[in-house]
């Protein structure tokens, strides 16, 4: 029993690292694969994602772009797997692993396009949003503060109709 403890224990320990599987994954141009099974193909500095890079995770989810000291930095296209609470993807500017600066997020049915800070939402935002229920599309415009909706939204539907909804944390006023 303490000899199988060991092992696991040992073995789980061992999972914190994964492997170079070719190049150079200290200083150079390498391919690294975690202990979780993601791979990583790019540029390394210091042993650390640096530069230009492909980070393929699982279930189809990945990540292309700039890295800096192994995260998202710079401009890149984070792809979801459709599963993955409905968001397809992120392409936009990126600082220390959140979006930050401009951006577009699309999910299944809404594009929201404007800039982000440390992964909010904040100032004015153009959204553009599928209703399949009402076979509509509506263009709302308006103000987001820490990506919660604030403010007068204008809005078009697809019909041409122009009107506004007024927002309070999210929740639309009457």
């Amino acid at each position: 029993l303490i000899i199988l403890l060991v092992f696991i224990v040992k073995s789980f320990f061992a999972q914190d690292k994964g492997e170079c599987i070719s190049g150079n994954c200290e200083n150079g141009k390498g391919v690294y694969k975690t202990w979780a099974g993601d791979i990583y193909t790019g540029y390394f500095e210091n042993g650390k994602y640096n530069g230009f890079g492909f980070y393929d995770m699982l279930e189809g989810n990945y990540y292309q772009g700039n890295f800096k000291d192994g995260k998202f930095d710079g401009y890149g296209v984070r792809v979801f797997s459709a599963n993955s609470c409905g968001e397809i993807s992120y392409m936009g500017f990126w600082k220390n692993g959140n979006r930050h600066g401009f951006g577009v997020e699309t999910s299944k049915w809404d594009t929201y396009t404007g800039v982000y800070d440390n992964s909010y939402k904040n100032g004015e935002f153009k959204i553009v949003q599928f209703d399949a229920a009402k076979k509509m599309v509506y263009l709302k415009t308006g103000m987001f503060v820490k990506s919660k909706q604030e403010g007068e939204f204008k809005i078009v539907d697809s019909n041409g109709k122009h009107y506004t909804e007024n927002y309070i944390n999210s929740v639309k006023q009457k």
